[in-house]
């Protein structure tokens, strides 16, 4: 089998996908966590990092990068792209392509947060923040499969990509997300699964230079603002 490497930081963030599907499948990885003093340095290496954004995915010798080709390759490797029928693989790559348009099109609601867009908050959450939401939300929620997941036959890649999504949604606007009680509903579904249970109790600390919180979860890690990495 081969030697596979998950490089991002000290944090959940846009890898935590990749290392659920890796342990629900019981694919063992080399968890490499980045720290913000290192990072600097390891981002001017193009033989690690060739976008200089994290997360990548070392394959023995070979790398990948971005994070959504990460998360197809890796449904591949563990069974979770919703196959094996090409149409049912379709319909969970369509749910996980709406969910990603929701994150694109609300982000901007957590730049100002963050104060990286000067504008009035209370403005971006009714601007942004909700427009969207009122947008993407009952979208996605119509492709939730009876099964309780976005395939049709249990969960899949993404399933694990928006469960995180929604965690940090929650724990910064929690009253956006009540409203959708199958959100969060698919979420303790997805983290209650068995096969991740011993990642899930044993995963580091989150450690981060600068946190936004709601509540007692990490919600977001910045430094900079071209430095943006998803909850």
């Amino acid at each position: 089998m081969p030697e596979y490497e998950v490089m991002y930081f000290e944090a959940t963030g846009r890898a935590e996908a990749i290392r659920l599907m890796f342990s629900y499948a019981g694919i063992p990885f080399k968890d490499t966590r980045v720290t913000f003093d290192e990072w600097p340095e390891l981002k001017k290496d193009t033989t690690k990092v060739p976008y200089q954004v994290l997360p990548v995915l070392f394959v023995d010798d070979k790398l990948l990068a971005e994070s959504h080709t990460i998360y197809r390759y890796v449904a591949k490797l563990t069974g979770l792209t919703g196959g094996p029928d090409p149409f049912d693989e379709a319909v969970v790559d369509q749910a996980h392509e709406v969910c990603r348009g929701f994150n694109d099109a609300a982000y901007g609601y957590v730049y100002v947060v963050l104060g990286f867009w000067k504008q009035d908050k209370n403005e971006a959450y009714k601007n942004i923040l909700l427009p969207n939401v009122e947008k993407y939300f009952p979208r996605i929620s119509a492709l939730l499969q009876p099964s309780g997941y976005f395939g049709k036959n249990g969960p899949t890649y993404a399933d694990f990509s928006f469960c995180q999504t929604i965690e940090g949604y929650n724990s910064m606007v929690p009253e956006v997300v009540a409203k959708y009680p199958e959100f969060l509903a698919h979420y303790e579904r997805m983290m209650k699964l068995p096969q991740i249970q011993d990642y899930l109790k044993n995963r580091p600390a989150a450690k981060c230079t600068m946190i936004l919180k709601k509540s007692s979860k990490l919600v977001i890690v910045f430094r900079k603002r071209n430095d943006l990495y998803f909850f």
